[in-house]
């Protein structure tokens, strides 16, 4: 799923940073960055939450944990509707350009029509059903990368709010198929109980404030570049921050499979199975990304060139500088999927608040003197502050030791070979018996 949100997302960008002006794209992507802050925070108020409560009750209490789950997520919906169509109206034309209010205005109001898209979306991660959601992910990603692609052959000029629309638009297609292959899992109760959604909201309030915290904290760079600065510099720094991101995949992946599996473990082992798990999957993810992230510090130019054309070889030294986040964010995401799995949310929820904090004052006192890649050292400064605490804390509460990791990044290795070897050993094998 996440190298298909990938695939498709690159060449999305690929598509419309030759379709748009500089300064088009860098609207389009302080949108981007808005509704996904949006989006992460009901996700945080409401996916781990339902992920936890799924795997850790009595299956007997799965159609309550639904209806309560659904009846918020169409509470916060509406809220959270309300509020960007505040911002878009009263704040954000005093900072951003004009045409994005517009924009963010049609979210806002759509928005609330994708509550039954995001339900089916994690009750398919509750239910490890990765299937449902790799094939939902092909629909949705795959509409939109496809309506570009078709725009962009046939040479159409499309404005900004018609793109805004035609994401949207994706999202329809994918919650009918969504449904199709997840109605078993939608079990509800024929009312409310209150205490379940109580329970919700008081673990969920520390998980929504974690993902806002670091959702601001991820995009704190490109709005202040857009409010301090202009739109056409944000579209160059998207454009490093999009190549950072290529290597994010493998972390991300495994956070979602390990929080479940780690609520799980905690209930049954104890401590002890979630340290080595924390250990074992940053070894694995790093064993990923270093060979990627290493060769693209040193020659960054060739890859800008091929994603974004010669244009935008002005973002190569800040290209180098977000790929060392590449090295850091294995630690600090998967350190939020510990707290949170081990009953510990409020904890993840300081330490990125605090984070978010110090990466904004770096970053408002960083812009004027460095310029944009003043940003990328200020959010360098914070990602590493964040480890640090984070990896205190880990050794608190689990017992993990940081050095652990780089021990097992051999036997990662080893154990990737001994695969690969075995592969192609069953398949000459296979050949030799034909």
């Amino acid at each position: 799923q996440r190298v298909l949100t990938l695939g498709f997302g690159l060449l999305g960008f690929m598509l419309l940073v030759r379709m748009l002006s500089r300064e088009e794209f860098g609207i389009w992507s302080l949108f981007l960055v808005i509704i996904n802050m949006v989006e992460i925070a009901k996700l945080g108020f409401l996916k781990n939450p339902h992920i936890k409560f799924i795997n850790s009750e009595d299956p007997i209490q799965k159609p309550f944990i639904n209806t309560a789950s659904l009846s918020l997520n169409i509470g916060v919906s509406i809220v959270l509707a309300i509020g960007l169509c505040i911002f878009a109206t009263y704040i954000s034309p005093r900072f951003f350009d004009p045409e994005l209010s517009g924009m963010l205005i049609f979210y806002g109001v759509s928005s609330v029509f994708l509550s039954p898209f995001y339900q089916l979306q994690f009750t398919q991660l509750a239910e490890f059903d990765f299937r449902a959601t790799f094939i939902v992910t092909i629909v949705r990603q795959g509409f939109f990368a496809l309506s570009i692609l078709a725009v962009f052959l046939y040479d159409v000029k499309i404005s900004l709010i018609y793109l805004a629309v035609l994401q949207f638009a994706a999202v329809m297609p994918a919650t009918l198929v969504s449904w199709w292959l997840s109605k078993k899992h939608m079990i509800f109760s024929k009312g409310i109980v209150k205490s379940w959604v109580m329970k919700f909201f008081h673990y969920g309030k520390y998980t929504a404030g974690t993902n806002i915290s670091a959702s601001i904290f991820r995009s704190l760079d490109q709005l202040l570049i857009g409010a301090m600065i202009n739109s056409s510099s944000v579209a160059s720094y998207n454009n490093a921050i999009r190549i950072s991101n290529l290597v994010e995949v493998p972390a991300l992946s495994l956070a979602e499979v390990m929080f479940p599996k780690s609520v799980q473990s905690h209930q049954s082992e104890g401590t002890t199975k979630v340290r080595t798990m924390y250990e074992k999957s940053v070894a694995s993810i790093l064993c990923f990304i270093m060979p990627f992230t290493l060769f693209v510090i040193i020659f960054p130019e060739p890859l800008v060139i091929f994603l974004s054309g010669r244009a935008y070889l002005d973002v190569v030294p800040i290209v180098r500088v977000t790929m060392l986040y590449s090295l850091i964010v294995p630690f600090n995401l998967q350190f939020g999927t510990v707290m949170d799995s081990i009953g510990l949310p409020r904890i993840n929820f300081i330490l990125i608040t605090l984070t978010a904090l110090l990466a904004g004052i770096l970053i408002y006192l960083a812009l004027p003197i460095y310029g944009s890649i003043g940003a990328a050292y200020a959010m360098l400064a914070a990602y590493l502050f964040n480890m640090i605490v984070g990896q205190m804390l880990l050794s608190k509460y689990v017992g993990v030791k940081f050095f652990n990791v780089f021990k097992y990044i051999p036997e990662m290795y080893m154990m990737a070979i001994g695969m690969a070897i075995g592969i192609i050993s069953s398949g000459n094998k296979k050949d030799n018996g034909n």
